[in-house]
């Protein structure tokens, strides 16, 4: 028999014995917070039913002596004014480029891939859920995990899930980051019956063992029980040191990191000796993913995840350690005794008043002889009279039946019953204004900073999801080119409404590809999400159906005040609709509007045509100053008359094309710039040659000559003799 000492451990013994270990050290860590979720989550959804806001002994005795147990819920109301605020207001994945490579048009496709992930994965449910439970206990979660996108496809699509509950995952204790992404270990487990394990997983039925494990062994403690099997998914991240080398890419300037073992000796003593290659190299921690599932004492699976997190995402309400004691805690915390103190003093109102008399008549027995009946149905019918004797037999007088006192309220109650919902709202933080009942503050603006103080009071919620959701997009940014890794094509919607074809190629040698098809409201895009490196914020605000909808008032009111502006933002109206048939008018006004009114300003071809225009119009100005004879005037209206010509065709829009009338503008530009009248403009030629009539007149009935071909020092010395009056 070998020697116990000699036994050789295998690693997956040694992954088994690490993984119980730090389980137990996070049932040590978080048991004290994990107790109070419980309370806290029974507490703020108690009801007449459940009775969870009464203190047990104190609820046994009431019951036992048949004492009314009353529940107002008020907690439940303070909570729901963060969830549903968190809900109109949700955050959004925004992406940065943060690279010479990455684009911001590479960066919007980023958000639209997420955005589509966030569909797919119906995600807003697991946001609500983790906001909801983070409120009420503290303490909320969820997760990426990727699938087949079909049964007969090999291509996998990333998910966003949620966890309903969060006390099945514990987290690295000694995770220090806000969103917990420098975790090195994670759990998310489940204790399952042996009759759903064994359906689940009937491979290994017979090889987990029979027998409670751990009964010596407090580590391994809860594991394997007569009646359960703990099936954990076990998250760790593996820490190797490298060497990172690193040379600046000539032809882009860029520098490249590689890990040294991924590059050739040969290269590398080729970069060392080139001064130019800025060769440089560090050690460096290389993180690797990887996830075991065990059940029991058995590894029943094994994978690895391409990322550098654990694809875990924990929402904390709020954190402290305090004397090495950690303690989460949501908004019902604060607001148990003040909710106590208003259960137990509504019950007491109501038995007050339940033990006070209901006899509303006091009378002498003689005064009523005879009229009994009446008055015993006075307390369930409205009769019109009570009759009674005035005298007695012996003729004195009686006193007639007095009517008694309705039971009253008790004061010192009411008053407890008030102080208490006080001391809610300040404890919560949470004032009536924001509650929606009434209080002293009437003008707006005391309204509005009664709500500011109350939002300022819950706002950690909503930026703690905030930071979930923000970890959510580091994880998805990272793993993106990992898992779409083949050519495959996403039709998404944006949030402006138009339709975009996502082509994901890593092949492609840019970023980012895009045409825009206006008139179908498409976008055409080729994606590659391996270049670049982008960073992820997380923005707050109320969702794009709510966008759409204050645009849509917005256009509206507008379009109100200025009718004029319908062909022009027409479209942009019914882009926000939320009808059917809207995006087809959207398209059809948009055919409707003003060719200037989509562009920045007129074409650059127009701008430039506008400019020679107006530098031929003061040549014309200056020439008129300075012509005087008639043929000279009468030139000078010839030129007058090409140049509103030349307007008409700028003006022309459809008829001339700018790019039809440029040449004919710069032609006589350059003309004008050599000296001398345009020949095209009517200026005389010399003798003998004969003019050459041009097609067209004048507005005075004359025809404009072409002129002999001469020179354009003759040009000028012809002008020249026109203006000495040779």
């Amino acid at each position: 028999m070998a020697d116990p000492e000699e036994v050789e451990v295998s690693d997956d013994d040694k992954l088994i014995d690490e993984a119980h270990h730090n389980f137990a050290l996070c049932e040590d860590w978080e048991s004290y917070s994990r107790d109070l979720y419980v309370e806290d989550q029974k507490f703020g959804h108690a009801d007449p039913d459940n009775q969870y806001a009464w203190p047990n002994q104190l609820l046994t005795d009431r019951l036992l002596q048949q004492r009314p147990t009353l529940t107002i819920n008020k907690v439940r109301i303070h909570c729901l004014q963060i969830i549903n605020d968190a809900k109109q207001n949700k955050a959004g994945i925004k992406v940065n480029p943060t690279s010479n490579e990455a684009t911001y048009e590479a960066a919007e496709v980023f958000e639209d891939v997420i955005r589509h992930i966030e569909y797919r994965s119906r995600a807003p449910q697991a946001y609500d859920k983790a906001m909801e439970n983070a409120v009420f206990g503290g303490y909320g979660a969820c997760r990426v995990v990727s699938d087949y996108i079909a049964p007969d496809s090999f291509d996998q699509e990333l998910l966003i899930r949620g966890i309903p509950d969060p006390l099945t995952v514990y987290i690295d204790p000694n995770a220090k980051e806000a969103d917990k992404s420098d975790m090195d270990f994670a759990f998310v487990f489940d204790d399952m019956s042996r009759e759903k394990f064994n359906r689940l997983h009937p491979e290994f039925k017979d090889e987990i063992a029979s027998s409670q494990l751990g009964a010596d062994f407090t580590t391994y403690s809860g594991w394997i029980t007569a009646d359960t099997v703990r099936v954990a998914e076990y998250w760790y991240r593996k820490h190797d040191r490298k060497t990172l080398v690193s040379v600046v890419n000539p032809e882009t300037g860029e520098r490249v990191s590689r890990f040294k073992d991924d590059v050739q000796p040969s290269v590398l003593k080729a970069l060392r000796a080139n001064p130019d290659a800025d060769f440089r190299e560090r050690e460096t921690d290389a993180v690797t993913v990887k996830c075991v599932k065990i059940a029991g004492d058995k590894i029943i699976d094994r994978y690895d995840w391409p990322g550098q997190y654990i694809p875990i995402m924990p929402m904390v309400g709020e954190e402290t350690v305090i004397d090495g004691q950690m303690d989460r805690k949501g908004h019902v915390r604060y607001l148990k005794d003040p909710q106590r103190i208003y259960n137990m003093e509504t019950s007491a109102e109501v038995e007050f008043g339940a033990l006070q008399t209901k006899t509303p008549y006091v009378a002498a027995a003689e005064s009523i002889e005879g009229y009994e009946e009446f008055y015993r149905l006075a307390n369930v019918q409205n009769l019109a009279y009570l009759p009674f004797k005035a005298f007695d037999d012996e003729g004195r007088p009686l006193q007639p039946p007095r009517r008694e006192d309705p039971p009253r309220a008790s004061e010192a109650y009411l008053r407890n019953m008030q102080n208490a919902e006080q001391e809610m709202m300040m404890a919560s933080g949470q004032y009536q204004a924001q509650m929606g009942e009434n209080e002293n503050a009437k003008s707006g603006k005391a309204i509005a900073e009664r709500q500011r103080q109350g939002d300022n009071a819950t706002y950690h919620f909503i930026d703690n999801q905030a930071i979930m959701i923000r970890q959510i997009g580091r994880v998805l940014i990272d793993v993106i080119p990992k898992f779409y890794d083949t050519k495959r094509l996403l039709r998404i919607r944006g949030e402006d409404g138009i339709m975009k074809n996502i082509l994901i190629d890593p092949a492609a040698q840019q970023a980012v590809q895009q045409q825009n098809d206006i008139a179908a409201r498409e976008t055409n895009i080729v994606f590659n999400p391996n270049v670049g490196i982008y960073s992820v914020e997380a923005d707050i605000g109320p969702n794009y159906a709510t966008k759409r909808q204050e645009a849509w008032n917005a256009i509206v009111q507008i379009l109100a005040q200025d009718k004029q502006l319908a062909p022009i933002i027409g479209d942009l109206l019914f882009i926000n609709g939320d009808f059917p048939g809207a995006d087809e008018i959207a398209k059809r006004l948009r055919r409707m509007v003003p060719q200037q009114a989509l562009n920045d300003g007129p074409p650059p071809q127009d701008q430039a045509m506008q400019q020679q225009i107006q530098q031929l119009t003061q040549m014309v100005q200056q020439l008129g100053e300075q012509l005087k004879n008639k043929d000279a005037e009468t030139n000078i209206k010839a030129f007058d008359a090409e140049t509103k010509r030349l307007v008409a065709i700028g003006n022309a829009g459809p008829i001339v094309t700018p790019e039809q009338a440029q040449p004919l503008i710069a032609q006589n530009v350059a003309q004008m710039v050599q000296g001398g009248m345009p020949e095209a403009f009517g200026a005389h030629p010399a003798p003998p040659q004969q003019p050459q009539p041009q097609q067209g007149g004048l507005p005075n009935g004359k025809t404009i000559d072409q002129g002999a071909q001469k020179t354009p020092e003759a040009r000028v010395r012809r002008s020249g003799s026109e203006l000495s009056g040779e």
